[in-house]
């Protein structure tokens, strides 16, 4: 079984899309310290904001920005496609390499992490499943799901993208919530209480909560 580890809870109100993408990058460089925990980040846009991978082209996501009539853009410091951000629940983990709540195996770190959401959303009464592939070729992330994204009905409603450094990890993750029908605040009350008990094992160390 894995011991209950101290960690960080942090709610972030809305933010433009360049703030929300530094807090996360400085959250990873935050974990270069020995002492570092790992911190369980959520966070919105303060408005309908397009999102592109660390090494996607600046100037195609400019030109999508435009085209799907978003006000703002930036880019993530994790990979992945474009993802446009409007009526969805963001959230990143960061934490230090070889931490014991994550594991060893990037490809399995995706199935532990989506597994916590998804057992949030069951708690929700909402069942979700894991795509099995073939993973699909193509710029926009929700179109084009991945091997243990989240699908319901059919439709990717979780996604994410890590980055990796040699001393920890981040990951992004977006969670289409009102497609499924569901409140914003209650998904956001069963991830972190998922996350907590699944992940984690234990309350967390601090919270910081701003709405």
């Amino acid at each position: 079984m894995i011991p209950s580890v101290p960690w960080r809870l942090r709610v972030d109100g809305p933010l433009m899309g360049f703030e929300n993408m530094e807090a996360d990058e400085a959250l990873l460089e935050a974990q270069k310290a020995p002492a570092a925990v790992p911190v369980l980040r959520f966070f919105r846009w303060k408005s309908k904001t397009l999102t592109f991978g660390r090494l996607q082209d600046h100037h195609a996501a400019a030109n999508q920005t435009m085209i799907l009539g978003c006000r703002a853009m930036a880019r993530r410091p994790t990979g992945g496609g474009t993802v446009v951000h409007e009526k969805d629940l963001s959230f990143s983990l960061s934490w230090r390499e070889g931490h014991p709540s994550f594991p060893r195996r990037l490809k399995e770190v995706y199935r532990a992490i989506h597994g916590t959401v998804r057992s949030a959303l069951a708690g929700l009464g909402v069942e979700t499943s894991f795509f099995a592939g073939p993973t699909g070729r193509g710029g926009m992330c929700f179109e084009s799901p991945a091997v243990d994204d989240l699908m319901w009905n059919g439709k990717k409603v979780l996604g994410g993208a890590m980055r990796v450094t040699g001393f920890g990890r981040l990951y992004e993750g977006n969670l289409l919530w009102a497609e499924m029908g569901l409140d914003d605040a209650a998904v956001l009350k069963a991830a972190g209480a998922a996350f907590e008990r699944e992940l984690f094992m234990s309350p967390p160390q601090t919270r910081e909560i701003a709405y």
